[in-house]
């Protein structure tokens, strides 16, 4: 059971089940974020470990956390862990960042252990996931996205890596993207054609820009133009982690505006909106922004301190803990 630490809060022993391959998966960045708040994690690595070996670890714990990857190759023993677990008492949660309803991955949801945890946490708040989840039989609680608080520093600049907009993550070339979002290509297209050599493309096809060196990029450009899948252009209460990563990185962020975005920022504080298909109305956000680059340091000044304070992963992650009741 979990113990009470001197500071008054419960510390719980988690099993975590994921990818920590590489320093930036979002399950090292989730990991290290619990320890910080105090709690004990055994990592097992999705592909590698056994569900006998989790088992023997998780039951020693108080939470099993799965982060999915490329799925577990023993899924059928998964699903049973699963319940032997809740047998025996152990909370069981899963935690993602994607969007799966009304996408073609939706279809994989049926039967995948993933799925099949206690609680499952994932950033998709609409009423239409709320439905299909709760017809699934899926214990389903939308937790916004994040980033990683260690990360939420100042940048240095680079004069290589200035540019006046530039737009950073997949997609831009057809076929590199969701066939759902083709918005995405034409979005990149348009900024290139619009601002020239002005304007950089970074991430996806062009190279990966991670950690440190994202920061330098945000601190050496003016105007980052976001995207966030956005079916139909209506679906509401979903968006990228990108929002965070790149105010919480201190680049200053122009992200079209989605329902629910409002709950936590507003528009000239610390981020600026725009409308989805209005490359007009981009376009004046861009021009006034690039003209006035002390005004659009201030935004993101003050966009870096907000994100730092309340929308990290010990944010979420804590109210995930309240959420299973093992917060203390």
């Amino acid at each position: 059971m979990p113990v009470w630490r001197n500071e008054g809060y419960l510390q719980v022993r988690i099993t975590y089940v994921g990818n920590q391959l590489h320093s930036f998966c979002t399950e090292v960045h989730l990991a290290a974020t619990l320890r910080d708040l105090g709690h004990e994690v055994v990592f097992c690595q999705e592909n590698t470990t056994s569900v006998e070996g989790i088992m023997n670890v998780a039951i020693t714990s108080d939470l099993l956390i799965y982060t999915r990857t490329w799925g577990h190759p023993q899924p059928v023993e998964f699903l049973a862990m699963l319940q032997e677990l809740k047998a025996r008492g152990i909370k069981t949660a899963s935690y993602h960042l994607d969007l799966y309803v009304g996408l073609h991955r939706e279809a994989s949801i049926v039967g995948d252990p993933f799925w099949a945890t206690e609680y499952v946490f994932t950033p998709d708040g609409s009423q239409t996931a709320a439905d299909f989840f709760a017809a699934h039989g899926i214990n389903h609680h939308y937790i916004k996205p994040g980033v990683f608080k260690p990360e939420c520093v100042p940048g240095t600049y680079h004069a290589e890596l200035d540019k006046a907009v530039i737009f950073v993550g997949t997609g831009g070339e057809p076929g590199h993207y969701h066939d759902e979002w083709p918005y995405r290509h034409e979005l990149v297209q348009w900024l290139r054609q619009t601002f020239g050599p002005a304007f950089g493309k970074f991430g996806g096809e062009q190279g990966t820009v991670r950690g440190q060196q994202l920061n330098d990029l945000y601190a050496s450009s003016r105007v980052v133009v976001g995207d966030s899948l956005c079916l139909n252009f209506e679906r509401d209460h979903y968006w990228s982690d990108r929002v965070y990563e790149t105010v919480g990185r201190g680049g200053f962020l122009i992200h079209p505006y989605i329902v629910g975005l409002e709950e936590e920022f507003t528009a000239g504080e610390q981020l600026e909106f725009y409308t989805y298909k209005d490359f007009d109305g981009l376009y004046e956000l861009i021009d006034y922004y690039v003209k006035h680059p002390e005004e659009a340091r201030a935004i993101a000044d003050r966009g870096q301190a907000y994100v730092r304070e309340n929308c990290t992963y010990h944010n979420r992650l804590q109210q995930a803990l309240e959420i299973m009741d093992l917060s203390g």
